[in-house]
């Protein structure tokens, strides 16, 4: 059991954030910097829950923050330095148009405000009327470069979410291994694992997206979420699970054998997989190329022959998002620094089943800390 009271974001942390874009902000000659997507608002505003209706988040080079947002979704808790300003929402007595509602605020929010450069994570067309008329003839430009450089870097409570969110996995992980058996389904198989995720960490436990449960020849096509299919003794079942904590993602993957003995490929597969892992966790320290980690994994796998290459990425970030930087793919320039948060997810896919280890790790100076310690056995 844990609590979430002590996971919040001090409002130091949140005051420091601010201050980077503002630096950035007036470096970059920007007057204004308009932010839209939600992920941001999280992470600029620590913001808990789900916004269901647009929001935007105007940053002035003064430092000045002004939080535009329905009714409905206002935030239970919001720093002290964000000005919030509510447009109405549909309730149960009545009818409002959000979008409309939204337009209007944000064009009486910016009717005061000038600038001739404009920095911006999106541009959804929602705002667009109301801004391109205020601001005609203005230069737009892109923050999402330093507002995802700011966000490489994990403070001491985000980790902390992704522990505690990753225990949730540790749970799970310990039930689907005592309760899987012949006869169950998938959602049967989801179930169990959701109620004793919350009966024995006594928290709301949300899994992103229902997360990947497969099983049988369903492995073969890497995940995807529960279904009515029945398992047999002998299914492989991976079960790739990302649980949200007070809007932070923790990420792992396990593939477990029901009720049987693998054979004798899978445990091959199985071998070379944690081969893989066990090699690149080795290799997680700063200053390690993303692109290279990727390469020295998909070397190990290639070994179980049969013309296999690693189909999808080998890892990357979490944190706000259940995928952010840095990326561990072939393209990528990432390279590690202490204090990021990564996934490494090597997997094997061929002859009509699946078998992915996955493990989220604190990348240190003195080696990384893995998160996800549980069994890895099949």
């Amino acid at each position: 059991m844990f609590s979430t009271e002590a996971l919040w974001a001090e409002e130091s942390v949140l005051l420091g954030r601010l201050d980077k874009l503002v630096r950035f902000m007036n470096e970059a000659g920007v007057d204004l910097c308009w932010m839209s997507d939600p992920v941001v608002h999280r992470y600029l505003l620590d913001i808990e829950g789900l916004v269901k209706h647009p929001a935007s988040l105007f940053i002035t080079k003064e430092g000045k923050a002004v939080y535009v947002v329905g009714e409905s979704d206002k935030p239970k808790k919001l720093p002290a330095f964000v000005d919030v300003k509510l447009y109405p929402t549909y309730n149960m007595n009545v009818w409002a148009d959000p979008l409309k509602n939204a337009a209007e605020l944000i064009a009486d929010t910016v009717s005061s405000m000038e600038a001739g450069k404009i920095a911006t994570d999106a541009y959804p067309t929602v705002w667009s009327d109301p801004l391109s008329r205020k601001f005609a003839g203005a230069e737009w430009g892109d923050a999402r470069s330093c507002l995802n450089g700011m966000r490489l870097l994990k403070e001491p409570y985000e980790i902390a979410r992704i522990r505690a969110g990753a225990a949730v996995n540790g749970v799970s992980y310990h039930t689907l291994r005592e309760c899987a058996q012949e006869g169950m389904s998938e959602y049967d198989l989801f179930a169990a694992m959701t109620d004793q995720a919350i009966r024995k960490t006594q928290q709301i436990v949300q899994f992103a997206g229902m997360s990947d449960l497969v099983t049988g020849e369903r492995t073969h096509s890497i995940g995807g979420p529960p279904t009515s299919r029945i398992v047999r003794n002998g299914d492989l079942m991976m079960a790739d699970l990302f649980p949200t904590i007070l809007g932070y993602h923790a990420d792992n993957c396990r593939t477990i054998c029901i009720g049987g003995r693998p054979t004798e490929l899978q445990q091959k597969a199985h071998g070379v997989v944690m081969k893989a892992l066990e090699q690149v966790e080795k290799l997680l320290k700063p200053g390690a190329s993303a692109k290279q980690l990727f390469h020295t994994a998909n070397e190990i796998l290639q070994s179980i022959g049969h013309g296999y290459s690693l189909v999808h990425h080998l890892g990357h970030g979490v944190g706000v998002s259940d995928k952010e930087g840095p990326y561990l793919v072939p393209g990528s320039e990432d390279m590690l620094q202490e204090g990021m948060v990564v996934s490494v997810e090597p997997g094997i896919y061929i002859e009509h089943f699946g078998i992915r280890i996955e493990n989220v790790y604190v990348i240190r100076e003195g080696g990384p800390e893995n998160l996800t310690p549980f069994d890895t056995n099949l």
